[in-house]
């Protein structure tokens, strides 16, 4: 009788042994998570870049408050186009940003796009503004090798001669039930195209210790 039972064991044993070496192998796939690679580094090439631009705008804390977004999303440079004293301008507005970025100062929004289109650069110009002919900016109007961001004025948006600077335009949407807000201030307006941009490029998140990234 013990000598059936231990066989019955031992056969069970050497079964499960055998289906166990005969399972078809699952690859392991990385969660989201651990999947952060640019877009193009796979590929050996160059993560494409975000170049942010900027033209009379009244507020410093605007100002400021944009460049912070430029940081933090990671835009390759600044376009400051016209005040040269725009680093006073900020005060505080910036917490430091201004001296981890990177500035290219022009006269003119036509130096500006002819810096960007120059063939080290090739990057497309996006108007963010409200138009007719304006996509969603969730439709990632992005380009490779790279995208620059025209923002507007706070008060009469983006003029003639920055539209006439762009080459394509994009607007935020808005989702409100009961009618929406003309429009948002540029700076959070800043935030949201460079985090739309940043998620697309896949750019790799930056490490977080307790409540802040550092």
């Amino acid at each position: 009788m013990l000598a059936a039972v231990l066989s019955a064991i031992l056969l069970i044993a050497c079964t499960s042994a055998l289906q166990s070496s005969i399972r078809p192998h699952r690859r392991l796939i990385p969660s989201p998570l651990q999947q952060t690679t640019t877009a193009t580094d796979a590929e050996g090439t160059t993560p494409p870049r975000c170049y942010v631009v900027i033209s009379n705008l009244q507020s410093g804390s605007n100002v400021g408050s944009i460049c912070r977004n430029a940081l933090a999303f990671n835009a390759h440079a600044v376009v400051v186009v016209g005040r040269k004293n725009f680093r006073d301008k900020m005060r505080q507005a910036d917490r430091g940003a201004k001296e981890r970025l990177r500035f290219v100062h022009v006269n003119s929004v036509a130096e500006a796009r002819a810096y960007l289109k120059a063939p080290e650069i090739d990057a497309t110009i996006v108007g963010i503004e409200i138009l007719d002919d304006a996509v969603p900016i969730t439709a990632q109007p992005f380009t490779t090798p790279a995208t620059a961001f025209m923002f507007g004025n706070e008060g009469g948006g983006l003029s003639e001669r920055q539209r006439e600077a762009c080459d394509r335009f994009a607007y935020i949407p808005q989702y409100a039930a009961d009618g929406g807000m003309a429009s948002i201030n540029v700076a959070c307006a800043s935030a949201v195209v460079l985090q739309a941009f940043a998620a697309w490029a896949r750019y790799p998140e930056t490490r977080r210790q307790g409540e802040k990234f550092v």
